[in-house]
């Protein structure tokens, strides 16, 4: 036999007698996909993959406590409901709504939400403009309320706990703005009467200098509770990995850097 040819049958040997990388289990390795949006509301989401927030961080370390990966995709909302429901994603992070309490599994204890399994607890609240005199009293907008018309509420495209909460409110809701700058601007030209959003990222907008002056109203429409979620249904190899990956959550926040809200 040729010398070259007998180089090429010890290396195919050899190669086939390698022992494959597996998962401690012995298991193929898994990557945990988890789509959490295009927005920045800090501390929680950076939208930045060199400066993890800390929810981000804290998504991170739950997949390494488990020895998986996780890959945190940046897209719309709206995209990022669609691709879990396609397949392209395992998580995506939702408020409490009854659309997405039907839609989506969320981790509960005894039968009800489980709060200690949150990621954030974030404050919804309302904008208007300087010259309005708008206000929310807790329980319903009052003040010099449009004429002839329900109020118009704008909210971010595809952010479904403020367009949502709004509408159960029975006022009309503008939610095409695609981010929170924009529905900022459509306030501050009249376009909208006030606007409902993540506290967080709208106070970010506003420190933008080129937004017009806008005011937070003081009292908040409610304090919401966002969630690791995935779809009612997951696929069979996703399907062990959901506690698993809820509890690991659960057990990271109880570490200093990860106890605030």
């Amino acid at each position: 036999m040729p010398i070259r040819a007998l180089v090429l049958l010890v290396l195919l040997c050899l190669a086939a007698s390698a022992p494959r990388a597996q998962a401690p289990n012995g298991e193929s390795p898994r990557l945990l996909r988890i789509c959490i949006g295009d927005s920045a509301i800090p501390p929680y989401l950076n939208n930045d993959p060199k400066h993890l927030g800390r929810a981000e961080r804290l998504m991170v370390e739950a997949g390494r406590a488990l020895d998986l990966g996780v890959v945190l995709q940046r897209y719309p909302f709206r995209r990022c409901r669609q691709m879990m429901q396609a397949g392209d994603s395992d998580f995506i992070l939702a408020g409490v709504t009854p659309e997405n309490l039907i839609e989506y599994q969320f981790p509960m204890k005894a039968g009800v939400l489980d709060p200690e399994r949150r990621m954030a607890r974030l404050n919804l609240v309302w904008l208007r403009r300087p010259e309005s005199r708008l206000d929310w009293d807790g329980k319903q907008m009052v003040g010099e309320l449009p004429k002839n018309r329900p109020l118009l509420v704008g909210t971010r495209a595809s952010q479904r706990i403020a367009s949502s909460s709004a509408a159960q409110l029975g006022y009309d809701v503008d939610d095409k703005a695609i981010t929170a700058a924009a529905v900022l601007r459509m306030l501050a030209v009249g376009r909208v009467d006030v606007v409902l959003g993540l506290q967080e990222e709208m106070e970010m907008a506003l420190a933008d200098p080129t937004t017009k002056p806008l005011v937070v109203m003081p009292r908040p429409l409610q304090r919401q509770d966002f969630y690791v979620v995935t779809i009612s249904k997951p696929s069979a190899s996703l399907a062990p990995l959901i506690e698993r990956f809820w509890n690991a959550l659960a057990k990271l926040r109880e570490q200093p850097e990860f106890m605030r809200d």
